[in-house]
């Protein structure tokens, strides 16, 4: 991706219209995936609500559950917002995956400054070890700064820093270096590999039937 293309891509991660409209320019996926996951959620729910009305004017009792309906509608509203919300970040996590694979020699450099940084600080405890981490972060670009410090955040820094003082003390910091860069790149990775929408199948089945069970439970 060309540094003009990278750019309008970021540009487009805080407005959620622009990204769904152009993200497939950019090499980002799940476009396709918001608008059928929001239809079918809108629909089957519609369908449900519209089934619940239904089967209270069938029912020969002389109170109509027009609070039970109100309930259906306001479960499928948010069943199928929070579907649309999650396809969206899960497309947003894709676009942030496209952008981490053009700059893995940015992470690596900014793996380097902190453990130059860190050979110099006085102490070699996982607070300092944290501390000279966002000193360096504040250095990039903020949307990067952002992405970064969630990653690092989950590593064990205690035993790393434990690890990288001992490869710094022995003159080993380009190992330090390569350690830190592959642990980092590692949660990255593994992360943008578990960013799926399995889920979404047993969910609207789950919504599905418990539509169902509120319905004829109180309805009949």
């Amino acid at each position: 991706m060309s540094e003009s293309n990278e750019n309008e891509l970021l540009s487009r991660l805080n407005s959620p219209m622009a990204l769904i409209r152009e993200g497939g320019r950019f090499g980002v996926k799940g476009a396709g995936r918001i608008i059928r996951n929001t239809i079918l959620f809108g629909l089957t729910n519609a369908v449900l609500v519209i089934y619940a009305l239904f089967r209270d004017f069938q029912s020969e009792s002389a109170v109509r559950q027009l609070p039970i309906v109100l309930l259906v509608l306001a479960i499928g509203v948010a069943a199928t917002a929070f579907v649309g919300f999650k396809s969206y970040q899960a497309m947003l996590l894709n676009a942030f995956g496209v952008i981490y694979g053009q700059l893995s020699e940015t992470f690596r450099n900014l793996c380097g400054s902190i453990i130059d940084k860190f050979a110099s600080a006085t102490g070699n405890s996982e607070t300092d070890f944290m501390r000279v981490i966002q000193s360096q972060l504040s250095r990039i670009p903020r949307f990067l700064q952002r992405i970064a410090l969630f990653f690092f955040k989950r590593l064990p820094l205690g035993e790393m820093a434990i690890d990288i003082n001992n490869e710094i003390k022995a003159g080993n910091q380009e190992v330090a270096q390569d350690k830190l860069y592959a642990a980092v790149d590692e949660k990255i990775t593994a992360f943008f590999d578990g960013n799926n929408m399995r889920w979404v199948l047993w969910f609207f089945a789950l919504n599905v039937i418990v539509q169902l069970i509120i319905i004829r439970s109180f309805i009949g």
